[in-house]
């Protein structure tokens, strides 16, 4: 392999979510396993941020990248590459949720007869390189002329080229 170069050491057992940042910067979302339990952590340019509950690595925008872990009491926001790192408590009331809410979400669950109708019976995300097959509910990762699945659904994604991406 004579075009690769290391990144950074870890010691991650399972890689979750990797993210380009600017200036050769990223960021990336994994676990690895602690005195029996899966413990998660976020890697931004070698700092190591954890361990939580678990991690969602929301977005990275602007060199800003946002993520909550836990038990959703808190909300981090690295900013400047990873130079800086700010904590919130995310807003009161957010840590419960009401029956009404419960019910309206597991609705969004249900798929009504005129939803399935009216969806085409397959889409294909250029961007996320995403194909959907709405009908048989699966999803697979296409690069080129490859297709990776089928898969009950595909979380994430990342495409540099043909040799280099990944999906969950």
């Amino acid at each position: 392999m004579e075009n690769t170069s290391m990144i950074c050491k870890t010691d991650a057992e399972i890689l979750y979510d990797f993210k380009f940042l600017l200036d050769s910067g990223f960021i990336f979302e994994y676990a690895k396993e602690e005195k029996g339990l899966f413990q998660h952590y976020v890697n931004c340019n070698g700092k190591v941020f954890g361990p939580y509950e678990y991690v969602a690595l929301e977005e990275v925008v602007n060199n800003t990248a946002e993520w909550i872990c836990g038990d959703d009491k808190y909300e981090y926001i690295l900013k400047n590459n990873g130079e800086t790192c700010e904590s919130t408590i995310r807003e009161k009331g957010s840590e419960f949720i009401s029956q009404e809410e419960i019910d309206l979400l597991l609705s969004g669950f249900v798929v009504h007869e005129s939803e399935e109708f009216s969806k085409p019976e397959e889409e294909y995300d250029e961007n996320n390189h995403i194909l959907k097959l709405n009908k048989k509910r699966q999803e697979f990762f296409v690069v080129e002329n490859k297709k990776y699945g089928p898969f009950k659904s595909i979380l994430s994604s990342a495409y540099l080229n043909e040799n280099n991406f990944q999906f969950r």
